[in-house]
């Protein structure tokens, strides 16, 4: 009599197609989520550095004010001593002794009033940074 040998050691085909499937499908799941992941960091990471330009550009302008007394409003910006900041609407930008010095502006606004310079910045995202610097007068 002859003795028949089951074998039950190894994978169908169909188990291995069913694996890869279910395998491909969560790849692209994680693939999906990471790319979602990388993209809203981009962007985050774009509308911080903005902020933080007009942030810089704010803080450099009121340093240079704060250091004298020579200070005047022209059209679409401010001369301190020797130094104009304009607002180019062209190019959305504040050009500091006709070179450019912050891009992705929206609105750059300085207004003398109540003895007082109020200087406003937006950028193009509509985040605003804004301050009040108050002239004294000594003796």
């Amino acid at each position: 009599m002859m003795k028949i040998v089951t074998n039950e050691k190894g994978v169908t085909l169909v188990e291995i197609l069913a694996t890869i499937v279910i395998t491909a499908i969560v790849a692209t799941l994680i693939f999906n989520v990471q790319l979602s992941s990388s993209k809203q960091y981009d962007k985050q990471l774009n509308k911080n550095q903005q902020l933080n330009e007009v942030s810089y550009v704010l803080k450099v302008i009121t340093k240079e004010m704060r250091k004298t007394t020579d200070i005047s409003s022209i059209n679409t910006g401010i001369k301190i001593k020797n130094d104009e900041y304009k607002f180019d609407v062209n190019t959305n930008s504040i050009i500091k002794n006709h070179e450019p010095f912050a891009t992705n502006i929206g609105e750059f606004m300085v207004e003398y009033k109540d003895n007082s310079w109020n200087i406003k910045i937006k950028n193009l995202d509509g985040k605003t940074v804004e301050t009040k610097i108050v002239v004294r007068s000594g003796s």
